[in-house]
């Protein structure tokens, strides 16, 4: 049987045993982990030069201005660089194991 607001002296009380119930019956979820993130990538800028290195074969890397026109897309692997006029850029690599992005300025 559960208690009605008549059984708790307070209205504190009962909120707080209203959330606990409501809290137990939830599924709990693992911590956040980067599943599917690929971890051995890295996106990298040295003034105007993008770089792309440990790439598997078979990725794809996106480039998009910050108005999120492509600039460039194009299959990757291994290690890839490119030459991008000054501005912000976000950059997508996606590969069979996930997808990185980045925002990267080139000066």
């Amino acid at each position: 049987m559960k208690c009605s607001l008549r059984c708790y002296t307070n209205l504190e009380l009962y909120l707080n045993y209203l959330v606990k119930d409501i809290t137990s019956q939830q599924k709990r979820v693992p911590d956040f982990t980067s599943v599917g993130q690929p971890q051995a990538q890295t996106i990298s800028m040295d003034g105007s030069w993008l770089s792309v290195q440990g790439v598997s074969e078979g990725s794809e890397l996106a480039v998009y201005d910050c108005m999120g026109v492509p600039v460039a897309q194009m299959p990757v692997s291994g290690t890839a660089g490119m030459e991008l006029p000054r501005g912000i850029y976000l950059v997508a690599l996606n590969t069979t194991g996930g997808t990185l992005t980045q925002k990267v300025f080139s000066r």
